[in-house]
């Protein structure tokens, strides 16, 4: 009995030895077998050009790849929703016999078959496809996005936001890289690729410098520098030169080179100087007599240097800084006022109609007299305008211009009090040879320019003025 269980156990360890035996027997041909179909196959999980393969032949794949060349088409994703085609029809498009898919299958390790199950081969093949090169050159040149109007973009910028300078970010165009874009398309139709994001393959034209570029943040540092210089300017109006206005001036070139432009400076110099200076322009009063007059010319009044401050300007901006100052001007500190009338409450006036003149001193009258000026010929007439006291002597001779027949002044007068008005010899003095003053006697007897005073007039004139007080010369 005892042996009879012994026989069944010895006999059941012989059959699970030879089911297991079996089992790894059929499980080694199976491998065997799959390696060897695997010569021939592709393996599991196999893509080629994104086209599942798996358990295809080389001749079989062929026929499959096949019949995806023939209803090809590559879609370019342009710009602003624009979508175009190239059909493979069109540029002639066919699937070439070569090696390639033979070259992926003997890359594939047959007795390795298993791993496929549980990873991806992802392949692209270029060679196996062929297509007529001219026919797709002249379907690119045909394109819309090649031939249409292209807008070229804009680089990223500094730009005045009222406050301060800040970054505008680029601007893609629509202009073509045409070489790049050209290979891309060839590219992807060699893979049988379906879609062509132009912008994604950057094939427009990118902007030279981005928002991120080191250049436009340098630019921008700089013209902020700049803005945060100002002038104010004293004894005028509200004349500031401050961020608003300096930003008007200074720009960048296309290689972001912050420049100041000179020209506009210059230009704002200009108009400022139309409304301030007052050399020369015509002022309008009334006289002492209750009379409305005006006058113009001479050269009495405010004239901005506008070289000197054209260069302070620039220096200013340059360093940033913030001041306040004076204007500068040719004749600094001329004009009593920068109002208008600009000569001030003390001042010396002249009406050639009435042949009469005033001393007015703090808006008073101090002074007033009969005169003679110029006898009203081109030569001799008395100059209209403003002027100042240039120049006062005792004893003085007057000397008249050289005659050229003989080498000698065409008159030498002496006279007591000499007041100057004009460098070319036009002043107050007095005229003891004058029977009288006043009236019409300047048309018949005038001077040869001068304001001539009787001398008891002229002696009280001459220690009541001083030099630098302004003259307005009238009718």
């Amino acid at each position: 009995m005892y042996n009879d269980k012994k026989q069944v156990k010895t006999n059941k360890k012989k059959m699970l030895i030879i089911v297991s035996g079996s089992f790894l027997i059929a499980l080694l041909m199976g491998y065997l077998f799959s390696s060897i179909y695997f010569m021939y196959h592709f393996q599991f999980n196999t893509k080629i050009n994104g086209e599942d393969v798996s358990l295809k032949t080389i001749g079989e794949a062929e026929i499959y790849l096949e019949s995806l060349v023939e209803p090809y088409k590559l879609t370019i994703a342009g710009s602003n929703n624009i979508n175009e085609e190239i059909s493979g029809k069109s540029i002639s498009i066919k699937l070439k016999k070569g090696e390639a898919l033979e070259n992926i299958l003997k890359k594939h390790e047959a007795f390795l078959w298993p791993r496929s199950l549980f990873q991806e081969d992802v392949k692209k093949i270029d060679s196996e496809l062929t297509y007529d090169e001219e026919k797709l050159e002249k379907e690119i040149k045909g394109l819309n996005i090649i031939s249409a109007e292209a807008n070229s973009g804009e680089d990223a910028r500094p730009e005045f936001d009222g406050e301060k300078y800040v970054i505008v970010p680029e601007v893609y165009g629509t202009t073509i890289n045409q070489e790049k874009f050209t290979e891309k398309v060839q590219e992807y139709i060699g893979r049988l690729e379906t879609t062509l994001d132009v912008k994604a393959e950057d094939c427009y034209i990118m902007p030279r410098y981005t928002a991120d570029s080191n250049e436009v943040q340098a630019a921008c540092d700089r013209m902020n520098k700049y803005i945060q210089s100002s002038i104010t300017y004293t004894k005028l109006d509200q004349v500031i030169i401050d961020k608003t206005l300096i930003s008007q001036w200074i720009f960048i070139d296309a290689n972001m080179n912050v420049h100041i432009n000179n020209e506009l400076i210059r230009k704002w110099l200009t108009e400022l100087g139309d409304k301030y200076d007052t050399i020369g322009t015509t002022r309008t009063f009334t006289t002492p007599s209750g009379k409305n007059a005006t006058v113009s010319g001479g050269i009495y009044g405010w004239s901005i240097n506008e070289d000197t401050e054209f260069g302070e300007i620039l220096d200013n901006i340059s360093t940033g800084e913030s001041i306040t100052k004076e204007l500068t001007y040719y004749n600094s500190g001329v004009a009593a006022e920068h109002g208008m009338p600009d000569w001030g409450r003390t001042y010396i006036e002249v009406d050639l109609t009435e042949q009469y003149m005033w001393y007015i001193s703090d808006g008073n009258i101090a002074f007033e007299s009969n005169v003679i000026t110029g006898e009203p010929i081109p030569e001799k007439i008395t100059p209209e305008g403003v002027y100042s006291i240039l120049d006062k002597r005792l004893n003085y001779v007057l000397t008249g211009a050289t005659n050229p027949a003989t080498g000698e002044p065409s008159y030498r007068t002496h006279v007591d009090y000499w007041m100057r008005v004009t460098w070319t010899g036009i002043g107050f003095h007095d005229a003891g040879w004058q029977s009288a003053f006043g009236g019409n006697l300047y048309q018949s007897n005038g001077s040869h320019g001068c304001i001539n005073m009787p001398p008891n007039k002229a002696s009280a004139f001459y220690n009541m003025i001083e030099i630098g007080t302004p003259v307005i010369i009238h009718y």
